[in-house]
């Protein structure tokens, strides 16, 4: 699924600009047509009973479906079931998210080379573009020549390939907000200035993030259920300037633990000296996609008192690929034991499994 950090493994040259195409599918859970014993599982609203129901479609299909099996009272109980995916029904965002995905893919409009998906390594994008789809919103950016903004490129393609994709699937965008080649842009929850190359949380609530938070540290009372509230929303905007969680300590843990985090408390001095410093730089939560790969590459011991680094100068291709896949978790690797290394490396073949 799309998520807005996977913006920062985007680097936009010193000659381009990123520019961004979004469309929005109008009532996406509602286009789905699913089996009777799945709808019967999702009841939505109050009970009525079967008089109230005379003379619908519904009542029609009901009474053809029982085929005389049960007979039903004027007065008997009756429950509208939703027959599209319900916004309760846990599957339902998994089930759109495939479904959006095999649509496109089925019509060239989304390939693997450009797809942004979460946790996942960014892609190469060798046509300058980058693609994702988050369960409705279908994101298209493309990387532009600043001495040709017009041409054409990948992202024409893919946008009249998705459209042709809804047209047969029988899907309708939202086109108030649908949007083509804008330098300034918000999708998933981002914005991106493609122009200029910061990416963040959208700059007007990020804002009004900062004045509540420094509000809130100049109440007499606080309550837990604030503070996490607080704390999960800048949480997503610190994803764009991941030092900046180093701000925060006594947010996450300081207030009485009780039922509900309702219980008022009185914050310290050092609660409030945190919450106002980070309201005032909190603001600086952006990254700067324009930042190039440079040719150095570092490394540090892992260890808290060890202080080795080290560094090296590597090929400009190489610097990059290392850089796209940075960001991703590694995996842990078993090292041979000190006998079973001096063998290894004299030529014998060491087999570890072997008991």
């Amino acid at each position: 699924m799309g998520h807005p950090s996977t913006f920062l493994g985007i680097i936009i040259p010193p000659s381009h600009d990123l520019k961004g195409n979004l469309d929005d599918l109008r009532n996406f859970y509602h286009e789905f047509k699913v089996s009777d014993s799945r709808s019967l599982s999702t009841p939505v609203g109050p009970t009525w009973t079967l008089k109230e129901w005379e003379g619908t479609a519904a009542h029609k299909i009901l009474i053809s479906r029982l085929g005389g099996k049960k007979e039903l009272k004027p007065t008997s109980p009756i429950y509208a079931c939703f027959v599209g995916l319900s916004m309760g029904d846990h599957w339902a965002p998994a089930l759109a998210q495939a479904s959006h995905e095999e649509l496109l893919r089925a019509h060239d409009a989304l390939r693997a080379e450009e797809e942004l998906r979460f946790g996942v390594i960014p892609p190469r994008a060798p046509l300058g573009h980058y693609t994702g789809v988050c369960i409705d919103d279908k994101l298209s950016m493309q990387l532009i020549p600043k001495s040709k903004p017009e041409m054409p490129l990948r992202d024409h393609d893919a946008c009249a390939n998705a459209a042709a994709a809804y047209d047969h699937a029988g899907l309708v965008v939202h086109e108030k907000k649908q949007v083509r080649r804008a330098e300034v842009f918000c999708a998933w929850g981002a914005e991106v200035e493609g122009v200029h190359g910061y990416c963040g949380a959208k700059r007007s609530r990020l804002a009004w993030l900062a004045v509540l938070t420094f509000k809130a540290s100049r109440s007499r009372v606080l309550t837990r259920k604030l503070l996490d509230e607080l704390v999960g929303c800048w949480a997503f905007c610190l994803q764009f300037r991941r030092p900046l969680f180093s701000l925060i300590e006594l947010m996450y843990n300081e207030g009485p633990v009780s039922k509900g985090h309702t219980e008022p408390f009185r914050p310290s001095q050092a609660l409030r000296a945190e919450m106002q410093v980070l309201a005032l730089l909190g603001m600086t939560a952006m990254s700067q996609l324009r930042t190039q790969v440079g040719p150095t590459m570092y490394a540090t011991d892992a260890s808290p008192d060890g202080a080795g680094a080290v560094s090296s100068t590597v090929e400009p291709g190489l610097a990059r690929e290392i850089a796209r896949r940075a960001e991703c978790r590694g995996f842990h690797t078993r090292l041979l034991p000190p006998i079973s290394a001096h063998l290894h490396e004299k030529g014998f073949v060491v087999d570890e499994d072997r008991k």
